[in-house]
């Protein structure tokens, strides 16, 4: 072994990649990672980071780690039990990983110092120097960063300043392994200012909204800033609009044959989704329920077979027996035939279980010529089952009612509410009070 060469314990990190300049706590959870805690705490207090390639691997191998580690120093380690620690550490420096001495009990490493490229020291400056000016710019917005701008105004090796600015940044563990493992200071520059210029800019565009709407000018004026403004922060953050999907279902409510007091209510929520960003939960909610008014079938209807003779052979067929529930059954539909448009009487089926009350409503759908929808009703408690839920609750979802519709496919199917007497009131509610909406042909029709 070399004089520059050295051995030290090791741990390798499943989702975290630790940086040199950091200082932060992590979670040991592992039987050889505690082993080499423990060693460390014996000796200098010093080990050797090392971040898997595929955080999904449980024990990985020497095959599974960078090539690449830093060196890190043990400022305070609190035992939580069995082969479990909380360990504050401060990453030192990086160290290229030149051979695995050991895995048991815990693992071993031979380190040599990690080498930069050689580069132009000129445009390394330069680089580091964007990076600085970069990352100040950030923090001077924030109201709080703790001497964090005067610290980094006070570093003066190039390797020093691009380190320090990523512990400022939430880079995704791909980039992290990316800046650890590259040996270009200058191009480790590159790689940071890339989302530090995205996020310096959005900052820019924050403050700049911020001015525009103090600004005392006409309310339609400062709206339009408003929008402008915030449709260009969420392209810099790369979350903007679906433009398309909204305008295909702009076309869609158009086009589709639902009244006009559902088609403004629609048109509404389509406005508030084209200023919203798809991330959030509003434009969920919104997105949802235009989707639930475009599924619903506007102005499809079935066309109704008000033969008597042809629906008496269909309850004959179906049923024997049940004279005079048949009999109703068919002055019900004699009475549709003379007057079409006339709001009838809903019937109701009473007996005992397996007398054939649930086939009945399949039979007069099959003698209408009608969609057939059943919805069972027994053991229901929240009346937000039938009437549908607010639309301000996480998953949302309209009653059974409007449920039955859509999987009708029809405006107007013969509904069979099953086990309505076996509906109980609740904390939440009574569903049986809510039914009369439903019930009342004088408001079921909307």
């Amino acid at each position: 072994m070399s004089d520059d060469e050295q051995l030290y314990p090791s741990i390798a990190t499943r989702l975290d990649v630790i940086l040199p300049g950091v200082v932060t706590s992590i979670e040991i959870g592992r039987e050889r990672s505690a082993g080499a805690i423990e060693a460390a705490l014996k000796d200098s207090g010093e080990f050797v980071l090392i971040p898997q390639l595929d955080p999904e691997i449980d024990e990985p191998t020497p095959n599974d780690l960078a090539k690449v580690g830093v060196l890190a120093e043990i400022a305070k380690a609190d035992k939580q039990g069995p082969n479990r620690y909380t360990v504050v550490v401060r990453a030192i420096d990086r160290v290229n990983i030149t051979a695995f001495m050991e895995r048991d009990p815990f693992m071993v490493v031979r380190t040599s110092p990690f080498d930069s490229t050689s580069e132009n020291k000129d445009v390394v400056a330069a680089k580091a120097e964007e990076v600085r000016s970069a990352i100040i710019d950030v923090l001077s917005a924030e109201e709080d960063n703790d001497g964090a701008v005067e610290s980094i105004q006070e570093l003066d090796d190039p390797a020093e300043i691009v380190d320090t600015v990523i512990a400022h940044l939430d880079l995704d563990r791909a980039l992290r392994l990316k800046l650890l493992t590259e040996p270009s200071i200058a191009e480790r520059a590159k790689l940071v200012l890339t989302p530090l210029m995205r996020m310096r800019d959005v900052l820019k565009l924050r403050t700049d909204l911020k001015g525009e709407f103090m600004d005392p000018q006409s309310r339609e004026h400062r709206e339009q800033v408003l929008r402008q403004r915030m449709k260009s922060i969420q392209e810099e953050l790369g979350e903007g609009n679906d433009e398309n999907e909204i305008s295909e279902m702009r076309e869609k409510v158009a086009e589709s044959k639902m009244h006009e007091e559902a088609r403004a209510a629609a048109k509404k929520q389509l406005r508030r989704m084209s200023d919203m960003s798809p991330g959030t939960a509003e434009y969920n909610v919104a997105h949802g329920y235009v989707q639930w008014l475009l599924e619903l079938p506007w102005g499809k209807e079935s066309t109704d077979s008000l033969d008597v003779a042809a629906a008496r052979a269909i309850l004959e067929a179906d049923h024997a027996g049940l004279e005079s529930v048949k009999k109703r059954i068919l002055e019900f539909i004699a009475v549709r035939k003379l007057a079409p448009n006339k709001q009838g009487p809903i019937i109701c089926l009473v007996g005992p279980p397996g007398v054939g009350k649930t086939s009945l409503g399949r039979s007069i759908a099959s003698a209408l010529g009608r969609e057939y929808v059943r919805i069972s009703l027994g053991g229901v408690r929240d009346d937000s089952e039938i009437r549908g839920h607010r639309r301000t609750y996480v998953g949302a979802l309209p009653g059974r009612v409007i449920n039955g519709l859509k999987r009708a496919g029809t405006m107007n199917p013969v509904f069979v509410l099953d086990e309505i007497d076996k509906m109980a009131a609740d904390t939440r509610g009574d569903p049986a009070s809510a039914m009369l909406e439903v019930l009342d042909p004088e408001q079921n029709d909307e």
